[in-house]
């Protein structure tokens, strides 16, 4: 199993509101899966259509679940010095137009190294860390905006995010909602 030295994770509390809006559109994709595999699973028959719908519900499911426990002492082995300079950069600059041969360049190795180091300490791709960090620090100011004085536009081009119609594909996927019912509160 990977190390997610860079971004530990805590453990779920086990218990969910079923009532909350987040929580009852994961359940209808619980139910979708259910439904097709008591169909014959016609669906979910394609490995493609299977995988995907996996990390959708794993996604979803990690975006609605709160955490019990804020610190975790746990054992792991330090983040090695690329992948930590890399999260770093990308932490401290996620509006940045950054790319693999400049992130490698900061780093100080070749862009391959670090693609798989970062694939290897992270399961994902440093631009998909970078993805990630945008969407985060967008909802984050979504929540906090004033819709009067903010739109979605403006939050989105903050973070460096300027093909709207994804982004709102891509939030609604993380976070269960569109980033405008997010803005309105």
């Amino acid at each position: 199993m990977a190390s997610t030295c860079c971004s530990p994770l805590t453990p779920f509390d086990p218990t969910m509101d079923l009532e909350a809006p987040a929580a009852r559109s994961w359940l209808r994709l619980v139910h979708l899966a259910v439904d097709d595999m008591e169909a014959g699973g016609a669906l979910f028959g394609s490995p493609l259509a299977a995988v995907h719908f996996e990390q959708t519900l794993t996604s979803g499911l990690l975006a609605l679940q709160p955490s019990s426990a804020q610190e975790v002492e746990r054992p792991t082995r330090p983040c090695p010095p690329v992948v930590r300079a890399v999260v770093d950069l990308i932490e401290d600059q996620p509006e940045h137009a950054w790319t693999i041969a400049e992130l490698a360049r900061h780093a100080g190795v070749s862009p391959r190294t670090l693609q798989e180091a970062v694939q290897r300490e992270l399961v994902m791709s440093p631009l998909e860390r970078l993805r990630r960090t945008r969407l985060e620090r967008a909802r984050r100011d979504l929540v906090s905006a004033d819709p009067a004085r903010t739109s979605v536009t403006d939050v989105a081009a903050r973070w460096g995010i300027f093909h709207l119609g994804r982004f709102a594909q891509t939030y609604r996927a993380a976070y269960q909602e569109l980033p405008s019912q997010t803005l309105a509160g």
